[in-house]
């Protein structure tokens, strides 16, 4: 293992390395975003390409289709840096809520109220969180 630090908001090795005696190493970081089937994949940088979030394919958002992490922006930062990105692609998702296809407010609070499932507005939800 190396030791690493943040310089210049990117994360790079400091040389201090440190053996352990181990059976197995399985690695689940990456570094470089992999094309996903039926999305645009700007293959030099590793990312998905997208405007705030949104998938871009020819220069236009896919509607209802949208992208964070590193697949969003490439692999830099650290969870304090990807977190305002996630927190972008959701505001995005938000803004195209009303006109994407797929089930509206209503219809979610139709389905869980035929289920049987309580359920609570704004008001009553700053109630229980006080």
């Amino acid at each position: 293992m190396e030791r690493t630090a943040l310089r210049d908001g990117r994360v790079v090795g400091t040389g201090l390395r440190k053996t352990l005696p181990v059976g197995m190493v399985i690695s689940a970081v990456g570094f470089r975003g992999a094309p996903l089937p039926g999305l645009p994949f700007d293959a030099d940088n590793g990312i998905v390409p997208n405007d705030r979030g949104r998938v871009v394919a020819d220069g236009e958002p896919v509607p209802g289709t949208f992208v964070t992490g590193w697949l969003k922006r490439g692999p830099t930062g650290i969870i304090g840096t990807n977190k305002p990105a996630g927190a972008e692609t959701a505001a995005a998702v938000l803004e195209d809520l009303p006109g994407s296809p797929g089930r509206t407010r209503p219809d979610i609070l139709d389905t869980l109220s035929g289920r049987g499932v309580a359920t609570t507005d704004w008001q009553g939800w700053l109630r229980l969180d006080t």
